[in-house]
């Protein structure tokens, strides 16, 4: 808008109205999402897309079934062995009746394992698939802590877009009138105003490039747990996720459940053996426990190397009549066979030490893993609690006072009481504070979506993926 200076006089009643339009105008500036017709992606669904479309839980739950059949499989003994023979054919004439000891053979034989072999292999087998629900809860958990980490990290570039976008308008608007003023030489509005205020509206340009980079990038990362899931998409949110027109996230962040957060108050406090007793429910924890006892049973499945293995032989011998006529009695015969373990028992000592050693190895990746757990919950607790005192000062006392600061500097630009760079600058320090308002929220969520995997209770009782409430689809 251009004001000739001729106008001066009119144009004095233009500063309270611009005031008022300001007010109006940064009160109720419209959202610029994506057209209505994009598909919306909760953070839920997401979580369940990913989780069901895991490449590595069918591929446990595969492994998980094919080690219930093999422990049915070795439960049985081994095949029998049947044999044909003849025996003592006379080689001048190869005449079956002509020696009585000529005999026609049949015979089977049945080995039986070392000791408690078969059981003891079937078990091993079984405790490694119970090994594998665990697993597979823990991977569920971790699919969950990081699709939430992407789904926020895109969140905050969008939110952070939408409120750039919002704010540019208004510095347009600043830019609007501080040359209007100028072109009517009214006040204190100088030539470095305006180029100041084009300056900021510049430098919010390049903040909205990088944050639709960066909102592109965490897309792209979120959309990777989700490839080749596209019926899957589409089912659930009625159009394809990767089509042209992409997807676009629900504007409220999702409360996580309070009772979380309730459990975790006092944990800091507690002793470290107390900690660690709660963690050993968590599934990763569990998954070591029953590899351990699987180990264990495989170091007993060892050692029944130092027992015989023995088997049972039964044949049937026929003879033909003499060629006198005399009539030759058939034979029966039975025979037992023992493998006595003398020679290997260096082997056997030696994979009896293999499986006390990978058992030893277990038990430390367990207080590794469990030391590694204690570790990141107390501090990720630290980190929110943190995160919560910070952000409740925001709410209650920073944004409010950045918002009264900015009002009141646009009263005394308008009142001549002030220069127009401060109105400029009030503006930019009140979207900083809203921009760093939502990353502390944002921060907050992500520290816990990273609790909630690290906590066990929620995982054993895999409610992992209803750990998010007030989200609709």
């Amino acid at each position: 808008m251009r004001i000739d200076a001729s106008s001066r006089t009119t144009h004095c009643l233009f500063r309270p109205w611009l005031y008022f339009a300001l007010a109006a105008f940064s009160s109720c500036l419209p959202r610029t999402f994506a057209a209505a017709e994009t598909p919306v992606l909760s953070l839920s669904r997401a979580v369940e897309i990913a989780v069901q479309a895991d490449p590595w839980l069918t591929a446990s739950r595969a492994k998980q079934k094919g080690l219930e059949a093999q422990s049915r499989a070795v439960q049985g003994l081994p095949n029998p062995k049947l044999s044909f023979s003849a025996m003592n054919l006379p080689t001048d004439s190869f005449r079956f009746n002509q020696e009585s000891m000529t005999q026609l053979n049949v015979g089977v034989s049945q080995m039986f394992p070392r000791g408690d072999t078969r059981a003891l292999r079937s078990q091993e087998m079984m405790e490694k698939s119970h090994a594998l629900p665990f697993s597979q809860l823990d991977r569920q958990a971790d699919v969950t802590a990081t699709v939430s980490q992407l789904w926020l990290d895109a969140y905050k570039a969008e939110r952070t877009i939408a409120l750039i976008t919002d704010n540019r308008a208004l510095f347009e608007q600043l830019v609007e009138i501080a040359r209007a003023n100028y072109a009517a030489a009214l006040g204190r509005t100088r030539q470095q105003d305006i180029i100041r205020a084009q300056l900021e509206l510049t430098s919010l340009d390049n903040r909205l490039s990088d944050l639709e980079e960066r909102k592109a990038v965490a897309q792209q990362k979120l959309a990777g747990w989700m490839a080749g899931t596209e019926s899957v998409a589409s089912d659930m949110l009625g159009v394809g996720v990767f089509g042209k027109t992409g997807f676009r996230l629900t504007p409220e962040l999702p409360d996580f459940a309070n009772n979380l957060l309730i459990q975790l108050r006092g944990i800091p406090s507690q002793p470290t053996h107390d900690i660690d007793r709660i963690l050993a429910g968590h599934p990763a924890i569990r998954a070591l426990d029953q590899n351990i006892t699987a180990a264990t049973t495989g170091r007993e499945l060892s050692a029944q190397q130092y027992k015989p293995e023995w088997g049972l032989t039964a044949a049937y011998s026929y003879r033909d009549n003499a060629p006198t006529g005399l009539y030759r009695a058939d034979f029966f015969s039975i025979g037992l066979t023992i493998d006595i373990p003398i020679l290997q028992r260096h082997q056997t000592d030696a994979s009896v030490q293999a499986a006390a050693a990978s058992i030893e190895s277990l038990q430390a990746e367990r207080r590794l893993t469990l030391r590694n757990l204690r570790t990141s919950m107390l501090a990720e607790v630290a980190l929110l609690e943190g995160l919560s005192t910070r952000l409740a000062l925001y709410q209650e006392e920073l944004l409010p006072q950045f918002d009264e600061y900015a009002e009141a500097t646009l009263t005394a630009y308008t009142n001549d009481e002030s220069a127009f760079v401060e109105v400029v600058r009030a503006r930019i320090d009140l979207l900083n504070a809203k921009i760093s308002a939502l990353a502390l929220a944002v921060d907050q969520r992500k520290a816990m979506a990273r609790l909630d995997y690290l906590w066990p209770r929620p995982l054993i009782q895999a409610e992992t993926q209803a750990a998010f409430r007030g989200e609709q689809p």
